[in-house]
C-alpha cells in the first residue's frame, strides 16, 4: 500500500483496458478536499465503555443461548450411540469444545455486565 500526503493510507484498484485496448492503469480513489476539525475529531474519539459493555452482554447471552441448543442436540446424539462407539468420543469432544465456548462467553458476559453496572428491571 502507497502513503498518501500527511500519512494517510492511500489505496488504489487497476482500471481494466479502455475501449482502444490500452492496458491496465493504477488509479486512485478521489481523496475529500480538506477533513477539516469534525474528521481529526472522528480519528480521536474513542468507542463509549458503557456502550460497548452492554453490546459485549447482550452478545454474550445470545450466544449463550445458541450454546444451549447445540448442547441439548448433543445430549440427544449421546443417547444414540453405546459407550464404546467411536463416534460418540467425537460427539464428547464436540461437548467440550461448546462447553469451553460456554465458559469462555459466561466470563464475557460476567466483564461487560461489570463494566455496564447492574440494569434496572
Amino acid at each position: 500500500m502507497r502513503r498518501a500526503p500527511e500519512g494517510r493510507s492511500m489505496t488504489t484498484r487497476k482500471r481494466g483496458p479502455d475501449a482502444t485496448g490500452a492496458p491496465a492503469q493504477r488509479v486512485s480513489p478521489p481523496r475529500p478536499e480538506s477533513d477539516g476539525p469534525a474528521g481529526r475529531e472522528m480519528e480521536c474519539a474513542a468507542p463509549d465503555p458503557e456502550a460497548l459493555a452492554g453490546v459485549a452482554a447482550e452478545l454474550a447471552h445470545e450466544f449463550n443461548n445458541l450454546f444451549a441448543g447445540v448442547l441439548g442436540y448433543i445430549e440427544l446424539l449421546l443417547d444414540e450411540f453405546a459407550t464404546g462407539d467411536p463416534r460418540r468420543q467425537d460427539i464428547e469432544a464436540i461437548r467440550r469444545s461448546i462447553e469451553r465456548a460456554v465458559a469462555l462467553t459466561s466470563r464475557l458476559h460476567a466483564v461487560a455486565s461489570r463494566r455496564d453496572g447492574p440494569r434496572s428491571a
